[in-house]
């Protein structure tokens, strides 16, 4: 019974373990001094998800979407399961971030939800004017009594009842919400458990947003499911100051740990003590998200050996929200460059002889065989999403598309090549440019700028084209710090385009330190960046 693979689905996952190890810690939350300020146990938790979900069966949100709006605490863990136990639908948001409201409320508007379950402390914050023009009713689960546990009754769940949305992180006004199924779930923290060979001795540390994909299903699924305790620190502990995370792994011996790209990149740059730490215990260290950089897991680790970390930890892998999270990974950290590149390129996953992942031409959908040349990637996988909440059109272009490979199809928007049995992802599709008949992909562009820049002071870049009279044009926006000197960068970056890429960029500017749009996951968000050149913020 101890099993989870028994397990069809969250409901009975979290039965299981309640009965079995009720006592025991599941989830710790650490302070920004790296202390543990609360824990909850498995029967806790278990305790609290029916309380909760007892106040929604008795509010009739049973198969309706609801908004969680917490911050980064024992709150959000308590309400998420509570949804499922209750079969109501959780969606994960985030707090706005430079006080606009407007994603959070784009994904009400798209999801028909009514419900935001929140903390007293919390709803007062939520803006009246929301609440009032959808019509919506604020929920606060610190305040529900243990007493309701008793009230729950145990719903009847499908593998196909859908389990949650996940909201993919950007920038549009028309949101995107993955509908997971309990067997999307299922498959993908099974399938995770056993490519990273995780057991009940491992260890979780994150700070990752809990809902964004990797933090949710890595860090609050996937503890329950392979009974691994896991601390979570916020992230905004982790932005101001990422040594807060190393010294999170040295302190609790975490052995599963990761992030994207730019997590690494951050305690390169703002670590320089790396001796200090003990990170011997981190045996899997993964990378996704965004690009996976060899040189940046290059530099970490020669950075960080002295810390005892091991170049074998290094994880890279690929996923997307559209396949629950995960889709592939290798401990294989082998970069190689196209024949006609500059630009290296990280192995992200290993392709069985049954493999699902194809890679297709993207227009004429023709599934390309040849080694090094780079399509589209698409697959398919018990883990991959029926669609988008209430979007026909989107999920009709996107799932259970046909290709010479076969039906059933994600097209996953990512473009990639495979070589010697591996994946390798180069750029989202969007993100590739043609300029004078030629391609460029923004995250090589970004690549080659960031290395350029580095040393004269540039810290952060962002490659996107716009549409002139002659076709496309580059534009290359970059961030530097306080001394640097604008014109003289610009002349570096520009120089070095030439001699590269034997293209001169239609502008390059320099932004206001710190100015350049994220998206909630720590991702530059290009489309805004556009949208603010185009109007003229960067003259």
């Amino acid at each position: 019974m101890d099993d989870p693979l028994s397990s069809r689905n969250l409901v009975s996952l979290c039965e299981v373990r309640a009965q079995l190890h009720f006592d025991e810690k599941l989830f710790s939350f650490l302070d920004r001094d790296g202390n543990v300020y609360d824990s909850i146990t498995y029967g806790q938790l278990y305790t609290r998800a029916c309380a909760i979900g007892a106040m929604l069966q008795s509010m009739g949100q049973q198969g309706r979407p609801l908004v969680l709006w917490y911050s980064h605490d024992r709150h959000f863990v308590e309400a998420f399961y509570g949804a499922i136990l209750g079969s109501a639908i959780p969606m994960p948001m985030t707090k706005p971030r430079g006080g606009s409201w407007i994603q959070l409320e784009s994904a009400i508007v798209a999801s028909g939800a009514r419900v935001v379950l929140t903390v007293s402390s919390m709803a007062a914050h939520f803006p009246a004017k929301l609440r009032v023009q959808h019509n919506l009713r604020i929920e606060c689960t610190d305040v529900v009594g243990l007493a309701h546990a008793s009230e729950w009754v145990r719903p009847d769940i499908y593998p196909e009842d859908t389990a949650f949305i996940q909201y993919t992180s950007g920038s549009t006004s028309k949101p995107k919400g993955v509908t997971i199924t309990h067997a999307n779930i299922m498959h993908n923290v099974a399938l995770v458990r056993r490519c990273l060979a995780l057991t009940s001795r491992d260890v979780g540390v994150s700070w990752l947003p809990f809902f964004h994909d990797m933090g949710l299903i890595n860090h609050v699924i996937q503890p329950l499911y392979s009974k691994i305790h896991n601390y979570h620190m916020a992230p905004l502990h982790f932005a101001a100051k990422p040594s807060r995370w190393l010294d999170a792994i040295m302190r609790y011996r975490g052995t599963i740990s990761g992030g994207p790209n730019f997590a690494y990149e951050l305690c390169l740059t703002k670590i320089p003590d790396a001796a200090r730490f003990n990170l011997s215990s981190w045996r899997i260290a993964y990378c996704g998200s965004e690009r996976v950089s060899g040189d940046t897991m290059t530099a970490f680790q020669e950075s960080f050996s002295c810390a005892g970390f091991s170049s074998r930890a290094f994880f890279p892998c690929y996923g997307l929200a559209e396949a629950t999270l995960f889709v592939c990974g290798t401990h294989c950290c082998r970069s190689i460059s196209l024949p006609s590149g500059t630009e290296s390129y990280v192995r992200v996953g290993e392709l069985q002889k049954d493999s699902s992942i194809v890679v297709v031409e993207p227009i004429s959908e023709h599934r390309i065989q040849a080694d090094r040349v780079v399509g589209e990637i698409w697959m398919k996988s018990p883990s991959v999403a029926p669609g988008y909440y209430q979007d026909e059109d989107q999920t009709g272009s996107t799932f259970e598309r046909t290709c010479a490979a076969g039906n059933g199809y994600l097209r996953t928007g990512d473009l990639g090549f495979t070589h010697d049995g591996g994946l390798y992802f180069v750029s989202r599709l969007k993100n590739l440019m043609k300029v004078r008949g030629r391609s460029f992909f923004a995250e090589d562009i970004e690549t080659h700028v960031a290395r350029v820049g580095a040393p004269i002071g540039i810290k952060r870049c962002v490659a996107f084209s716009i549409e002139r009279n002659s076709g496309e044009a580059m534009i290359i926006l970059m961030e530097g710090d306080e001394n640097i000197n604008s014109n003289a960068a610009i002349a570096t970056v520009r120089s070095s385009m030439c001699d590269t890429f034997d293209l001169d960029p239609y502008a390059i500017k320099i932004a206001p330190k710190n100015s350049l749009p994220l998206t909630t996951s720590g991702k530059l968000q290009r489309s805004i960046c556009r949208n603010q050149f185009i109007e003229g913020l960067y003259d």
